[in-house]
């Protein structure tokens, strides 16, 4: 019937979502153009960098004597949103294709809410 394939339709756009959350969550954690530093000096992101033209690399901050905490703030809150987004899809597709988790809806609006609040403080 018509209302079955409505219902499949969103079955399948809910599930393409939560699959492209977690990519664009991915994506962060990847990305060097998270900040341009301006001058032409180069970009930063919360894992590699590409400064002074020297491509898009991984960076580690023991080569560093600071203590930047913004760094780790983001760093560390781009893993939690990654995280959070693996778990909202694992439930949310067993909600939508299988069957429902006990406290599958529950922990699905709070991990939901935890990508929101990790993406938000990156």
């Amino acid at each position: 019937t018509m209302r079955g394939i409505v219902g499949l339709l969103f079955e399948i756009a809910v599930l393409v979502s939560l699959v492209a959350a977690v990519c664009c969550n991915a994506a962060v954690v990847g990305t060097c153009e998270f900040l341009n530093l301006g001058g032409g000096l180069g970009q930063i992101g919360p894992w590699r960098a590409d400064v002074g033209g020297s491509g898009c690399v991984s960076w580690d901050k023991a080569d560093t004597d600071e203590d930047d905490w913004l760094t780790n703030m983001a760093r560390a809150c781009s893993v939690m949103a990654l995280a959070f987004g693996c778990i909202l899809t694992f439930f949310g597709f067993f909600e939508q294709c299988l069957c429902p988790l006990p406290c599958g809806r529950k922990l699905m609006d709070l991990s939901g809410a935890l990508v929101q609040i990790s993406l938000a403080l990156v």
